[in-house]
């Protein structure tokens, strides 16, 4: 039975219509639409399981991803702990292995461009009285005696002499002379302000300023 022209038209446009549907699907679903339902149903199938598997592989990634970063958190702190720990024992002992310091003082010292300072044993260009303030004793032998250290701050001209002591040993309270009997080479005028600062064999220090007479 033949169609009359219109309903041939419609048919065409129909047959045209579903070619164009057809090739505008992706090419599974192209596939898929042609085959049976069950068919269908299966392939349909397979494809969300290998997305679901997709799904999980990344997450398992991100996961073990995840994990590594934690554990580097976890040595990066613990390294950090150690090293706190060790630095601190470290600082503990060496403040712990350094000998305390002799406390001294000066109680009286005198600087003269004309050997004009007279000390309990003896007269000179300078003397100076040391007192031991300290619970640590003082030494003072032929090998190891205080340091005394002059410095004229008005000519900026500096002196260094061993303290001339006799050996003796200094204890807490008790006092020690250093002194340069007769002309040292040192010649500060008259009026200049001197620095007298005196070392102890264990680097415990004490100074003062003294107007040359």
């Amino acid at each position: 039975m033949n169609l009359n022209p219109e309903e041939n038209d419609e048919a065409s446009e129909l047959g045209q219509g579903n070619s164009g549907i057809q090739k505008t699907l992706p090419a599974n679903l192209h596939v898929i639409h042609r085959t049976k339902p069950r068919l269908r149903s299966q392939i349909f199938r397979f494809l969300s399981e290998k997305r679901k598997r997709r799904k999980i592989r990344r997450k398992k990634a991100i996961v073990e991803i995840v994990s590594i970063l934690l554990l580097i958190t976890v040595a990066i702190a613990a390294v950090t702990i150690v090293y706190a720990y060790v630095i601190g024992f470290i600082g503990t002992v060496a403040t712990n292995t350094i000998a305390p310091l002799s406390i001294i003082s000066i109680d009286n010292a005198c600087v003269s461009s004309q050997g004009k300072c007279i000390s309990p044993s003896s007269s000179g260009t300078f003397f100076v009285v040391v007192r031991n303030l300290g619970s640590l004793s003082i030494a003072i032998t032929e090998s190891s005696e205080p340091q005394v250290y002059l410095t004229d701050t008005t000519l900026g001209v500096s002196f260094t002499t061993s303290c001339n002591s006799p050996p003796m040993v200094v204890s807490q309270g008790q006092t020690f002379v250093c002194s340069c009997p007769g002309f040292c080479n040192f010649a500060p005028a008259e009026g200049d302000i001197v620095t007298v600062k005196v070392v102890v064999p264990d680097g415990g220090l004490t100074q003062i300023n003294v107007k040359v007479i």
